[in-house]
């Protein structure tokens, strides 16, 4: 004889009601838990685009300064050189023609010119009888040594009349025999 079907014990439903409860719990943890890790993901990668887009801005920025201040230099180079060649250097004229491409370079601290010894003796901010020499700049150095030095860009130095932190950018100036001249630098 079989015994009739007794009903679930309340014991039994509870622990049905809290299996039940516990796996709702895990899949809404699980989902919670794959949602945030493609959050994550996402956020990472809008990061790492972001920081790509400003780096390439920067470069591009500091790419367009670095060509701007080397066509001044090349300016004041060519005039240089010009002056030299010609009935010789005329302070004045020079000076002028420095303070102009000095204005249209507002990236620039300073745009001055040395002569073979390195003593700064022409351009913006120069102090009369200043006597200040760059021989101990290394760009000096390479531009001195190497008669085919292109654009010299320096480590970060403190400046002589600034006091501050710079960078510089330079070039060879030569005499019309092709001698070292002196250096144009901003």
């Amino acid at each position: 004889m079989t015994t009739p079907a007794s009903p679930p014990s309340n014991l039994t439903f509870v622990k049905r009601l809290v299996i039940i409860v516990i796996f709702v719990n895990l899949l809404f943890i699980t989902l919670a838990g794959v949602t945030l890790q493609q959050q994550r993901l996402q956020y990472e990668t809008a990061a790492e685009i972001a920081t790509r887009n400003i780096c390439e801005v920067l470069n591009q920025n500091i790419s367009g300064i670095i060509k701007e201040t080397d066509l001044g230099l090349l300016s004041v180079k060519d005039e240089y050189e010009q002056q030299q060649a010609g009935i010789g250097i005329s302070s004045e004229k020079l000076n002028a023609f420095i303070s102009r491409q000095k204005d249209r370079l507002p990236q620039l601290d300073s745009l001055r010119v040395t002569d073979s010894k390195g003593f700064i003796k022409y351009g913006t901010g120069v102090q009369a009888n200043a006597n200040v020499s760059l021989l101990d700049r290394d760009f000096f150095k390479q531009l001195h040594d190497n008669p085919q030095a292109d654009l010299i860009i320096s480590k970060p130095l403190l400046g002589h009349f600034s006091h501050k932190w710079l960078i510089t950018l330079a070039r060879r100036l030569n005499s019309a025999d092709g001698s070292f001249a002196g250096a144009v630098y901003g």
